[in-house]
């Protein structure tokens, strides 16, 4: 499916949690491509955003991604990989798994401090909602499961503009309710799928979300 803006999805996709408007949800954008996506959910119901951050742990000479780390430092591992593939990369690369890990969560320090702290404890007891605008692999629905798994939430939605089947399955597992536009066996890079070029820069894009989570202060 094929969208004039990341505004636009975005409108689309709070029209379908309009129940939760006043409630002040955590809107969490997969990444910082998501970002202006989950800006406009955000602006529509009033919530508070914030990109759930991760950067690949990659072995040298290997194309598969063992997985990514999310912002508490956790290597959550890529859902994509067999168990015996996840085991064999460990065996035979434990410590340059270890020291890509290490790498990853210092060059994540750098992003964190430009959002504020996205806490378990901020996460408590709230409606969660989970924002994708393309999904082409399972990478941060893992991360995002992992930072949801040990959390006593309220509902937890997901929405997402073009998702692959695999990973539509794996969201909709984890959620209370769910809303994926269109599912789409090979997706392409996001900029296709988007008539409109991005908007805001990087920068442009924290100020907005840190404005929009502190004007429902």
């Amino acid at each position: 499916m094929y969208f004039s803006s990341r505004h636009a999805l975005g409108k689309t996709l709070a029209a379908k949690i309009a129940h939760l408007r006043g409630k002040e949800p955590i809107v969490i954008a997969l990444g910082e491509p998501a970002l202006s996506t989950a800006i406009s959910v955000a602006s529509e119901v009033r919530g508070w955003v914030y990109p759930l951050l991760m950067e690949p742990v990659i072995i040298p000479g290997d194309d598969r991604i063992i997985g990514v780390i999310n912002q508490d430092g956790t290597l959550c591992y890529n859902p994509e990989l067999s168990e015996y593939e996840r085991e064999d990369m460990e065996m035979n690369n434990q410590s340059v798994i270890q020291e890509a890990s290490r790498q990853a969560y210092s060059k994540l320090n750098a992003s964190m401090t430009e959002y504020g702290n996205l806490s378990k404890d901020a996460l408590r007891g709230r409606d969660i909602v989970i924002i994708g605008d393309v999904i082409r692999d399972q990478l941060g629905v893992g991360a995002v499961t992992e930072l949801l798994k040990t959390v006593a939430t309220g509902n937890i939605v997901s929405l997402v503009g073009n998702i692959t089947p695999g990973s539509s399955t794996a969201l909709y597992m984890e959620s209370s309710e769910s809303t994926f536009l269109d599912v789409i066996p090979y997706l392409m890079d996001e900029a296709h799928y988007f008539e409109k070029p991005e908007p805001y820069t990087p920068t442009e894009q924290r100020q907005l979300a840190m404005n929009i989570s502190q004007f429902w202060v």
